[in-house]
């Protein structure tokens, strides 16, 4: 493996000019955070252990990272690192030398994750919540809960997406980049518009900027 990479240390700055699987745009914040967090941690861990890009170095690394992680997070890391790893320069465009990758990663599986049950919120728990945040923070729960919306497709709704009437209609992108629609009442959108005061973004803060997801997580 270490024949596949002309430096010592993955190249993170390919991240920045990874395209989406739709090929169309690049990729999501959160995404490129993940694949840069990743990528620092491995490059740490080798530095520490005075190791180089290897097949046997990517599986030490990984078999230690097991220990620190849950099950989930953990196929996520492997996940990234592979997705890191086929972009590295001389083998994002070499397509023998991605081959070689994903034969090394079948001998390294997703771990099994136990089911788990889904455990809902009861509106009266959701109405707790919002009843003991700020006025700001209520009202992103309460679009949160009422739409259905992800963290990343609500602090990405621009004013030109929303169709005021009776009942606002909302276009939102979703996973995939695939669009759909979801309704607020009015007095909902009022009540957001009046306190975000969204010029570039139904939800900005004091500044104009978009909201931050990690923040809202």
């Amino acid at each position: 493996m270490a024949l596949l990479f002309k430096k010592q240390l993955l190249e993170l700055s390919v991240i920045d000019h990874i395209k989406s699987e739709q090929g169309r745009s690049g990729l999501a914040e959160h995404t490129r955070r993940n694949l840069r967090n990743i990528g620092k941690m491995y490059n740490a861990w080798l530095k520490l252990n005075k190791q180089q890009l290897s097949e046997k170095s990517l599986k030490c690394f990984l078999q230690n990272l097991q220990l620190k992680q849950s099950s989930a997070t953990w196929n996520l890391s492997r996940q990234n690192l592979k997705k890191l790893l086929k972009h590295q320069p001389g083998i994002g465009d070499n397509y023998l030398k991605r081959v070689m990758i994903d034969e090394i990663f079948t001998d390294i599986k997703n771990l099994r994750q136990d089911k788990k049950v889904v455990d809902y919120l009861q509106y009266s728990q959701v109405l707790q919540l919002i009843l003991g945040s700020d006025v700001k923070t209520a009202l992103i729960i309460e679009f949160l809960f009422k739409t259905g919306c992800r963290i990343s497709e609500m602090i990405n709704i621009r004013p030109l997406d929303v169709n005021v009437d009776r009942q606002v209609r909302i276009s939102v992108i979703g996973k995939g980049s695939k669009q759909r629609t979801v309704f607020i009442d009015y007095e909902l959108y009022e009540r957001i518009s009046k306190h975000f005061k969204g010029v570039y973004y139904l939800f900005e803060n004091s500044k104009h900027h978009k909201l931050d997801r990690s923040n809202l997580f």
